[in-house]
């Protein structure tokens, strides 16, 4: 089960630790719905007010440091449905899904989330970034399908705030860690999530180094969007 204590998700277990409480599956919709029902209705009534006219932004917030962060491997019957259905939408049969991952496959059923990586690498030189395309595309799918999921989540409440107040924002929200990588398609393509602040590793962020961002700057601006460092130390 998901747990996390009253600032942020912290992971999966069996048991609770002191402080902690039980988290829903961040691939459940529920908790998002409410979560932008909340956020529509906060802005409808800021509406009909004469604030409504001085608010330009919206930046969405999810926790402290986790930010929407899904980092552990989510087991759950709510996130192997959430990874049928994304399997089932990027490749349409079975049999395109048998190509692509180089196994033979007989229905989207039978996926299940594929194991951390670390539990099967044996070398310490395998990359962390790039996956063996004969046998590791299962476990890049499933690092689009985790990395989509974070953005969709922020693009589904920043989307509740535009539709509150009648008209659009500049949407903004954190990206946990200095690096913008993984499945960021949906952050270049939404129309509410207009920029990202990204927090490199404090060790990174003392004058005279370039802030610790891995990011490629050009294709965000020429998707419009925004990418900012947070600097404090």
């Amino acid at each position: 089960k998901a747990f996390g204590n009253w600032l942020y998700f912290k992971g999966f277990g069996k048991e609770l630790a002191g402080g902690d409480n039980w988290w829903p599956s961040p691939y459940l919709n529920q908790p998002v719905d409410d979560a932008a029902a909340v956020i529509r209705a906060f802005m409808a009534e800021l509406k009909s007010t004469p604030y409504a006219r001085m608010v330009a932004a919206c930046f969405v917030s999810g926790g402290h440091d986790g930010q929407f962060y899904i980092k552990e491997r989510d087991y759950s019957p709510a996130a192997t449905v959430a990874w049928r259905d994304w399997l089932r939408a990027k490749y349409s049969t079975i049999e395109k899904l048998a190509a692509a991952w180089h196994r033979p496959l007989q229905n989207f059923d039978e996926i299940a989330v594929p194991p951390e990586r670390q539990a099967y690498q044996t070398s310490k030189n395998q990359s962390q970034l790039f996956f063996d395309p004969l046998t590791e595309t299962d476990q890049r799918d499933y690092e689009e399908f985790r990395t989509e999921r974070m953005w969709r989540v922020k693009e589904r409440l920043l989307q509740a705030a535009d539709d509150g107040l009648g008209r659009d924002l500049i949407g903004l929200s954190w990206n946990m860690g200095g690096a913008v990588r993984g499945n960021y398609a949906p952050l270049l393509n939404s129309r509410a999530l207009d920029g990202v602040i990204v927090q490199p590793t404090y060790q990174y962020r003392m004058p005279g180094l370039v802030g610790g961002v891995e990011a490629p700057y050009g294709s965000y601006a020429r998707h419009g969007k925004l990418v900012v460092k947070e600097l404090d130390t």
